[in-house]
């Protein structure tokens, strides 16, 4: 049974993430075209690789992501971290819009989270303002909060600096 097969799988790299590694990278070396076959498994390895700093060869892995039969936003939220591990920021960019275009999940607002702050660092503050608007707050981690508040922070510094409230604008500076 493939289900039952890809969590077996899943659930042995999850115990050599943890435990082992080195034995890892060999299990993933060794079984690299039969990890392919499953998207499930396809997904896990590529956080595997993710996890285990392996960024050129997890950029490798996730390049074939347009041909898999089942990708979901969360598959793509490793891809778009490695893509900006290894500097490129453009690539990464289009991920995690290619992503928003998918089945919803958990990881949506880390997407629409990083796409906000690219758009801030490039000054497009409507473009941010439309990504921030989507993110839903409640359903954010404490880590992922440090985020949001990033993109807020940003945002209400840019709405008081345009609205004239200089100092105001200053002083949110001051505190980030």
């Amino acid at each position: 049974n493939e289900k039952v097969w890809a969590e077996a799988v899943i659930k042995l790299m999850e115990i050599l993430l943890r435990d082992k590694p080195q034995a890892l990278r060999s299990f993933v070396k060794d079984n690299y075209e039969i990890f392919k076959q499953n998207d499930d498994v396809w997904a896990s390895t590529g956080h595997a690789l993710f996890a285990v700093k392996e960024y050129k060869k997890a950029k490798e892995w996730f390049a074939d992501w347009r041909k898999r039969k089942k990708v979901e936003s969360w598959m793509l939220w490793n891809f778009a971290l490695v893509l900006r591990l290894l500097g490129e920021n453009i690539e990464s960019n289009h991920i995690s819009r290619e992503a928003l275009n998918l089945k919803s999940d958990n990881t949506v607002n880390l997407h629409l989270m990083m796409l906000g702050l690219d758009e801030i660092f490039a000054e497009n503050y409507a473009e941010a303002e439309k990504f921030y608007a989507q993110i839903n707050q409640q359903a954010l981690s404490d880590w992922d909060r440090f985020f949001y508040f990033l993109v807020e922070n940003n945002l209400e510094i840019y709405r008081q600096a345009a609205n004239g409230q200089i100092e105001e604008a200053q002083e949110l500076t001051k505190i980030m």
